[in-house]
């Protein structure tokens, strides 16, 4: 979670042109199966058409100068006005410029150093390494990753692996409290990654709905078959009438099923990744961690994923889901182990690997279910 109360979608409302995420769209980062074991790792790349414009040229000139020194690296320029599209490779690493950090500011959200600015007329923020045993940063990057290669039924902002040179952070002045200092190619700076501000997203607080939603997993075909503004007045009731007619403006017509199923999978990707902030108690901290926006969920928040003990909360939160995504369990059988944990956490630490032994016995504990709950008679686990 991102905030002395703040997460990641503390800007949603003021954003502007925001590069719009993928949901798992087509197939194309299907589940990782065996018969991937002979790919290669390449870095996941972004398949949006908004951002996917970015020539071979441009790429090379922000992934491959930072063997350059130190200031030649802050000396890169963006030669667009301010408010123009940034050029950003779609895959590797994001290095930034000083000319591209506009109207920044700098915090340290619980452990993680955090830089908020405007990239090309897009709001953007910046998790940089803590240099700790759990790293925002790396939880952020390792579940979009891991949704990028096996289904999770949810949609993410924009998240690229980015470096931020030393020199930009002396020539802007900031104050990257926290921040491990490192070096990449020979250039000194900060490791971390860029996420892409979602605009004009309505906030899904489910802490403050999981009366509504709870009545929701147990409800007939027939009402699940009912437009989500149906239920309008049982959202106000809980959240007030201001929230839930912005709710139900972004569910964009869609069926009560639609909005359920995508909320059983946040409870899915959460018991998986332990992500324990997601149901934080304080209301002005859970609200931004979920968005909906034309019938999507997203995930705005993941830095508090990847803990490296089970959480009893989560495990609790998880048995409330009574009914399940077909497609994202069917993914989930097909992955190949070693090759999601290479690219979730490349070069994992110690204290990763704890995480990721952790991930698996959720996994193999919500797999058990699954297939436990499908052998009793009129079993009705699926949407």
């Amino acid at each position: 979670m991102l905030a002395g109360g703040i997460g990641l979608g503390v800007w949603l409302k003021q954003a502007s042109v925001t590069p719009e995420p993928s949901l798992n769209q087509t197939n194309q980062h299907a589940a990782i199966t065996a018969t991937q074991t002979t790919q290669t790792n390449a870095a996941v790349t972004n398949t949006d058409p908004v951002t996917n414009n970015t020539s071979e040229t441009n790429n090379a000139a922000l992934t491959n100068n930072v063997g350059a020194t130190a200031a030649t690296a802050a000396a890169q320029t963006n030669d667009a006005a301010p408010d123009a599209p940034v050029e950003v490779p779609e895959s590797g690493v994001f290095v930034l410029t000083a000319s591209q950090i506009q109207e920044a500011s700098t915090e340290l959200v619980r452990t993680t150093p955090t830089l908020r600015f405007q990239l090309g007329g897009a709001k953007a923020v910046f998790l940089a390494d803590n240099g700790e045993p759990h790293r925002g940063d790396r939880a952020t990057l390792a579940t979009q990753t891991f949704c990028e290669n096996a289904r999770c039924g949810l949609a993410f902002p924009r998240t690229q692996q980015a470096f931020l040179p030393a020199a930009v952070v002396d020539e802007l002045k900031l104050d990257l409290k926290g921040a491990r200092r490192t070096e990449r190619d020979g250039v000194s700076g900060y490791q971390g990654v860029v996420r892409w501000v979602v605009d004009d997203i309505a906030q899904l607080p489910l802490n403050d709905l999981t009366p509504v939603w709870r009545r929701w997993m147990r409800a007939s075909d027939e009402d699940l078959d009912k437009a989500v503004s149906e239920y309008e007045q049982e959202i106000a009731t809980a959240i007030g009438a201001e929230r839930a007619a912005a709710i139900v403006a972004q569910t964009n017509g869609t069926q009560l099923r639609n909005l359920v199923r995508q909320i059983s999978n946040v409870l899915v990707l959460d018991y998986l990744t332990n992500n324990f902030e997601r149901f934080d108690s304080a209301t002005d901290r859970n609200a931004w961690n979920l968005g909906i926006k034309q019938g999507k969920v997203y995930s705005l928040d993941d830095t508090g994923a990847f803990q490296p003990r089970a959480s009893t909360r989560i495990k609790g939160r998880f048995s409330w889901a009574e009914r399940f995504d077909k497609d994202v369990f069917d993914s989930a059988q097909n992955i190949d182990r070693q090759l999601l944990e290479t690219k979730m956490f490349p070069d994992a630490s110690a204290a990763e690997r704890v995480t990721l032994r952790v991930f698996w016995k959720q996994y193999d504990a919500y797999m058990d279910r699954i297939k436990k709950e499908t052998t009793r008679p009129n079993a009705n686990v699926f949407f």
